[in-house]
């Protein structure tokens, strides 16, 4: 896929005019020109634009992580509506200076989800009660879940598994899990990477299961948890959540029910 440069003061394209003499005035919004014939479709053309000069970036409502200004694209398409979307790519950021020894302290709610990642041989038909203990078994990380799932319309059965823990690129935030269960045979594995914790009440996880040739993760198979030491969020939390997965290019999270929980 070609790589073209765009220089970005805000998202209209420009065409090169005769310097403004610095006034102190700044032009009225309605007033400034933009390209003459402008076409969409060629500016989109499943190309990816490269930010190189910007002014400031907007805030993202609810997100205070660090912005990190490396990287970062834009790609112009239409979806499957047809409708004209942008989409901002960049590198995703996890949680500086992570400590996976202060994550497993207690064990973890999953109270917000977009999606589950598919497990070969079980169709799921719900999910609730989903609790995670990380630890250490001596040098060994590892990490338990439980969960009530659906396996028909009107049945549910809790459900375990076991996995191992493994740091990618040499950081305790980018976990690699590999669960087999005993009983059932089942084996499958999962990034699991922490984008934000406070380690005593809220973490946010994420995991691409499915990277594209441009570097983007696959729309279908981007999730994101939201873990919780009790069982709801308070405005603020949701509100971080929500912001932080925005930013990775993902909405409309889900609530997981803690009411009949495992033993």
């Amino acid at each position: 896929m070609t790589s073209r440069l765009l220089f970005l003061s805000s998202l209209v394209a420009l065409v090169a005019w005769p310097a403004r003499a610095q006034t102190g005035t700044c032009p009225v919004v309605s007033s400034i020109s933009v390209q003459p014939g402008f076409d969409y479709e060629s500016f989109a053309n499943e190309s990816r634009w490269n930010v190189v000069l910007y002014s400031k970036i907007i805030p993202i409502e609810g997100l205070d992580m660090q912005v990190v200004k490396s990287d970062v694209s834009l790609m112009f398409s239409r979806d499957a509506d047809n409708n004209k979307t942008v989409t901002l790519v960049a590198d995703i950021k996890v949680k500086g200076d992570f400590v996976f020894e202060n994550f497993t302290t207690s064990a973890w709610k999953t109270v917000k989800y977009n999606s589950f990642t598919p497990i070969e041989g079980i169709t799921i038909y719900s999910t609730s009660d989903q609790k995670s203990q990380f630890g250490l078994k001596g040098d060994q990380p590892f990490v338990y879940n439980v969960a009530r799932i659906g396996i028909t319309p009107t049945r549910s059965v809790c459900y375990s598994d076991t996995g191992t823990v493994e740091f990618l690129d040499n950081n305790q935030a980018k976990m690699f899990l590999k669960y087999h269960n005993k009983k059932t045979g089942q084996t499958h594995q999962q990034n699991q990477w922490v984008l934000y914790t406070d380690y005593d009440n809220m973490a946010v996880v994420y995991a691409c299961q499915k990277e594209q040739t441009d570097g983007t993760c696959h729309a279908d198979h981007r999730y994101i948890w939201i873990l919780a030491k009790k069982s709801t969020l308070t405005p603020e939390e949701e509100a971080r959540a929500n912001g932080i997965a925005a930013s990775v290019c993902i909405s409309g999270l889900k609530t997981v029910d803690h009411n009949q929980p495992c033993p």
